[in-house]
């Protein structure tokens, strides 16, 4: 079993009608076609919390725990979680819940501590705008019910880890000149592209 330092907290940068065009398991297909549009083997999160279009928030699995991720270059060891809410507005308390729930079982299992150095939001190990304010300014809060979730539930046996060692990490970036201009570019593993 490979060593899982912590978890990253992402959100899709999508709306709330893009999102709810994609219910439950639907949407972790939807996310994982993305991620292997962009050169990815599979999708680059290890799970997902969305809505299943009954109102219930569940995580539903993406990749596999033993593989490495692909959602925050440099950090891949870590556990990448995308909560599936509209750009914008805030995720409501059940999808918080959930998100706390998954957390603890995470933490219990791969024995992770409870605190913010370790469940971290993907704007902290670089500049962007992910997981949106509104979920950012509820991490705190979200670790605080992990700390105290009773959730029995257990993370299940995993699949042998795939090469994923070809894989491009990508990244939406900022650059910013000294005249205060900037432009929107994308890292591609060490490569800085700006679009013409």
């Amino acid at each position: 079993m490979r060593s899982i330092p912590g978890i990253v907290i992402h959100h899709p940068a999508l709306t709330t009608a893009q999102i709810a065009a994609h219910p439950g398991q639907r949407f972790v297909e939807y996310i994982r076609a993305m991620h292997k549009a962009q050169g990815y083997k599979d999708v680059g999160y290890n799970y997902l919390i969305n809505n299943d279009g009954a109102g219930n928030y569940k995580a539903y699995d993406g990749r596999p725990d033993s593989w490495m991720g692909a959602h925050t270059y440099g950090y891949n060891e870590w556990l990448g979680i995308c909560v599936a809410y509209g750009m914008g507005t805030t995720p409501p308390q059940a999808q918080l819940q959930a998100l706390s729930d998954l957390i603890a079982v995470l933490c219990k299992t791969y024995n992770i501590p409870i605190d913010r150095k370790h469940i971290r939001g993907h704007r902290e190990f670089m500049p962007n705008a992910c997981p949106g304010d509104q979920l950012y300014a509820k991490l705190d809060y979200v670790v605080e019910l992990a700390k105290g979730s009773k959730s029995t539930a257990k993370v299940p046996p995993q699949t042998p880890p795939q090469d994923t060692s070809s894989e491009k990490h990508v990244s939406d970036i900022e650059l910013r000149w000294g005249s205060g201009a900037s432009t929107k570019a994308l890292l591609i593993d060490d490569t800085t592209y700006i679009p013409a």
